[in-house]
Formats: C-alpha cells, sequence, structure tokens
C-alpha cells in the first residue's frame, strides 16, 4: 500500500525494515498493512532514518 493512504485509527505499531534486508517475512505475515514510499530512479531504499521521518510527518 503506498504510505500515503494508510490511516491510524487507534493503538499502532510502526517497523522500519533494513535498507538491504527489509522487514524479516516471519513478522511482515502478522501486519495488518504492508505500506511502502514510492522512489523514482534507480535507487531502491531510503536511508531508515528518512523513510522513518517522512512517514511520521505524514501520518501526524
Amino acid at each position: 500500500m503506498d504510505y500515503k493512504k494508510v490511516k491510524i485509527t487507534g493503538p499502532t505499531a510502526i517497523i522500519f525494515g533494513n535498507e538491504n534486508k527489509g522487514v524479516n517475512p516471519a513478522i511482515l505475515k502478522k501486519c495488518d498493512i504492508i505500506a511502502e514510499i514510492p522512489m523514482r530512479g534507480r535507487k531502491e531504499s531510503l536511508n531508515v532514518a528518512v523513510a522513518g521521518g517522512i512517514f511520521l510527518f505524514r501520518i501526524c
């Protein structure tokens, strides 16, 4: 899901993945929503601190 479509309606845990390995598949299976920040160009990941800042700014 695009991170811009995420709606927080109650107590929530947010898990950010490693730049190279992402989030463990066993953890992903337990998630209600898996969101990503779309990117342009050849780069496939953002630094986790940057991604966290973008996502948390958006939901606040």
